[in-house]
């Protein structure tokens, strides 16, 4: 619901603050005296084109502000959290500001928005009705939303769209698999080629620095075995070698501890050091033996090198890397593989889900067509009495058969469209290329009257509904928007006192004039406000038209009249 508008320096107001309310909210003035402006900086708000003409002459920026309350209104709340925009005690504040160069901003409680989000938000929150805008009565697509509301059939659309989101989800992943399979074909082949040749090398972990300690030792035989002669010579082989040596020294030392036993320990440490070099002796003998130089073994081991180090560099840089990278190869392909297996069970369950689709899609069209008939009769019976009643109503549904996939959603499989014929003789037609601004909202206002009340209130808004109508006919429609407005807020602009008189609140628009310069004045009326201006519409002698209209007040009672043809 609407709860306040803010207008300042846009078109002819200077500055407004209009506090409306719940019900049936009229605005009235005179002739040119700015009463569309209401509507026109309301769209404005809700993401409207804006443009430099707006402003006020003389100001430099125009301004729209409007106060909503949101609690309970799901559609709108959704859209808000998913802008990170909270919305405190259920109330929201919208904001736009069109400056000298065309150029606007937006907010939402304070935060910077898009005009798109104001564009999304207005279908959950004001649905307007008038001249020149693009109503959504328009729009064929909002057709088969009304003719739900009217037949009363959100369980089984409920249904339908969960069947819908289901099917829909398998044939994503369904189309996915199909786009993705020839590049996983080929990626198979590339990955079968990738694992065969690291398994083919047989790769241990560490090989590569054993082989390069063998290579060290083939490339450098030569040297080895001279330097580890020269060692085995020098210490036991050669003529005065260390351990001839040690060995004279031994027997020394022993004959010097018969003499005196404080030798004794350094004999010891003496014969430990022999130990130690004689152990040096025989791994130097048998390393010597060892040693067997083989140009083909090194041509072996070079290979082996080489082909471990072109294996590293292509997948890794080191043996254990490349180890990794065939677990992962070999994961890949395991994944590849059970694609063919996961599109199998996709194909089951788009069956199965389209059946099931398909079943509720059904029966949701079945009860629309038997609904169609009752909705045009009920039109009909409305639009006879609001000054149409020479006008024929359709509802038109195409089906899209069972096959038709791009003729699935989540409505159904339904296409719906009002068709109109407003003249004797006149074929029914599309809505848009048919109907006038007022006709539009009268028709509007007849489907609002007929259907059931919505879940979430929202404004609704109609200007010019009363043009070309008087009497009776505005008696009628001040009766239907005052019934209406029971289970939505509804702002209506009218010249009629026939309608205007039901009001809950009343606001007029006035010209004056300000430093010598035209203004739209808009100001909420109290009884005594309403009475005059009621008086100001019937015409007439002054005292009689005031009588008229506290007698036109005092008569507001709604008549009772059966209005639900939705049985």
């Amino acid at each position: 619901m609407l709860k306040l508008i803010r207008i300042r320096n846009f078109a002819v107001v200077t500055e407004a603050s209009i506090e409306l309310g719940p019900g049936l909210n009229l605005l009235t003035g005179e002739t040119g005296s700015g009463k569309s402006i209401f509507v026109d900086a309301l769209s404005l708000l809700l993401g409207a084109r804006a443009s430099a003409d707006v402003i006020r002459s003389g100001a430099d920026v125009a301004t729209v502000q409007g106060i909503f309350d949101v609690e309970g209104n799901a559609a709108a709340l959704e859209l808000l959290v998913s802008a990170g925009i909270e919305t405190p005690d259920g109330e929201l504040i919208l904001r736009r500001e069109i400056n000298d160069k065309g150029r606007s901003r937006a907010f939402a409680n304070d935060i910077v928005v898009t005009t798109t989000l104001l564009r999304e938000l207005r279908p959950s929150l004001v649905d307007i009705h008038g001249q020149g805008d693009q109503q959504s009565l328009l729009d064929p697509s909002s057709h088969i939303e009304l003719l739900d509301e009217f037949a009363e059939l959100s369980d089984v659309r409920s249904d339908v769209e969960a069947a819908y989101r289901k099917w829909n989800q398998a044939r994503l992943e369904r189309d996915e698999l199909a786009r993705s399979a020839s590049g996983r074909l080929q990626r198979a082949d590339v990955l079968e080629f990738q694992i065969s040749e690291i398994e083919r090398a047989a790769l241990r972990t560490g090989e590569d620095e054993e082989l390069e300690r063998e290579k060290q030792i083939l490339v450098n035989a030569e040297r080895i075995t001279e330097a580890a002669s020269e060692a085995y010579d020098g210490l036991f082989d050669a003529e005065g070698s260390v351990l001839e040596l040690l060995s004279q020294v031994d027997r020394r030392l022993d004959s010097l501890c018969r003499y005196d036993d404080r030798v004794l320990p350094h004999l010891e440490q003496l014969r430990n050091a022999k130990y130690t070099l004689d152990d040096l002796a025989h791994y130097l003998r048998d390393y010597l033996q060892a040693i067997d130089f083989s140009a083909d073994r090194l041509r072996v081991v070079d290979e082996r090198l080489a082909e471990i180090d072109r294996l590293r560099r292509k997948y890794g840089g080191t043996v254990a890397a490349v180890m990794a990278k065939l677990e992962d190869f070999e994961n890949e392909r395991r994944q590849i593989d059970d694609s063919t297996a996961r599109a199998e069970a996709n194909a089951q369950v788009i069956a199965d889900s389209c059946a099931a689709f398909l079943k509720a899609a059904r029966q949701l069209s079945g009860l629309r067509i038997k609904a169609a008939d009752r909705l045009s009769r009920a039109v009909l019976g409305e639009l006879s009495e609001l000054a149409m009643e020479d006008s024929r109503f359709e509802v038109a549904i195409a089906t899209a058969g069972e096959v038709e996939e791009d003729g699935f959603r989540s409505s159904g499989i339904d296409r719906v469209e009002f068709l109109v014929a407003t003249n004797p003789g006149d074929e029914p037609r599309a809505l848009a290329r048919i109907a006038s601004g007022g006709e539009t909202s009268r028709l509007m206002l007849s489907l609002k009257t007929v259907s059931a009340p919505p879940e979430i209130p929202r404004t609704l808004v109609f200007d010019e509904i009363d043009v070309g109508i008087g009497g009776r006919v505005a008696e009628a429609i001040g009766v239907r928007l005052a019934r209406l407005s029971r289970v939505n807020q509804v702002l209506c602009v009218t010249h009629q006192a026939q309608i205007a008189r039901f009001a809950d609140v009343h606001v007029r628009a006035r010209k004056d004039t300000m430093d010598d310069r035209a203004v739209t004045v808009i100001e909420r009326l109290d009884v005594r406000g309403q009475v005059e201006e009621l008086a100001r519409m019937i015409g007439g002698t002054v005292e009689t038209a005031r009588r008229h209209a506290k007698e036109l007040l005092k008569a507001r009672e709604l008549p009772d009249p059966t209005l639900n043809n939705r049985k």
